[in-house]
This record gives structure tokens, C-alpha cells and sequence, in this order.
């Protein structure tokens, strides 16, 4: 087994250029759990879970009889943390995450919404 991974340098190095308005640590409770925590009232995230490829090992264990929308509720699906940025200021985070390193994929956005209170 791999030991957690740590992210403290890529986010430090992201917090830094200015543009990371939140951000998330994806652990139990999945991608919407954890990033919804961030999100201000009246907004909502729209995450679209075909953006990125899911490694292997959750197709493993999908195949042990797990539904898709328990999956996305307990399992990270690969994405282990998440920076909410304005999508005009991604280019400033992405020199900075690449440098350290890190793959970067877009994986959804903010929406407004009207069913959150």
C-alpha cells in the first residue's frame, strides 16, 4: 500500500499565487461531501466526473457490486484535492502546481443554485 499523499507544498504554492478562492482535501465522503464544504450558500458545483481518468483500482472495486453513486460518495476516484479558482485566474495556479509536480485537471465549476439554502 502507498502512504497517504500529502499536498501541503502544492497548496502553499498555490495559496500563493493569489487566486485560490477555497479548497478541499477529497477523503471520506467522497468528491461532492468535501467540496461542497467550501462552498458559499447559494452556490452548488457541477463536477464532471468523465474529466479526468479514474485509476484502475476503482473499477476494481466497482466490480465487487458497488453502484456509481456510492462510489462517488465514499472514494476519492483519484482526485485528491481540490482548488476552487476563478476560471480567468486558472493559468496563475497552474505554473505553480505544475511546477511542483502535479497533474491538473479541470474537473467542474460553480454554479448558482437555488435548492441549497
Amino acid at each position: 500500500m502507498k502512504p497517504t499523499r500529502l499536498y501541503v507544498r502544492s497548496a502553499l504554492a498555490a495559496v500563493a499565487t493569489g487566486a485560490v478562492h477555497a479548497m478541499a482535501h477529497i477523503t471520506g465522503g467522497g468528491m461532492y461531501g468535501n467540496v461542497i464544504r467550501v462552498i458559499p450558500k447559494g452556490l452548488d458545483i457541477d463536477i464532471d466526473f468523465r474529466s479526468w481518468e479514474r485509476p484502475k483500482i476503482f473499477d476494481l472495486i466497482q466490480s465487487a457490486g458497488i453502484e456509481e453513486d456510492e462510489m462517488r460518495k465514499v472514494f476519492n476516484l483519484g482526485i485528491g484535492y481540490v482548488f476552487i479558482v476563478d476560471p480567468d485566474e486558472v493559468h496563475l495556479i497552474e505554473g505553480a502546481l505544475s511546477g511542483s509536480g502535479e497533474s491538473i485537471v479541470r474537473i467542474g465549476r460553480v454554479v448558482k443554485c437555488t435548492s441549497r439554502a
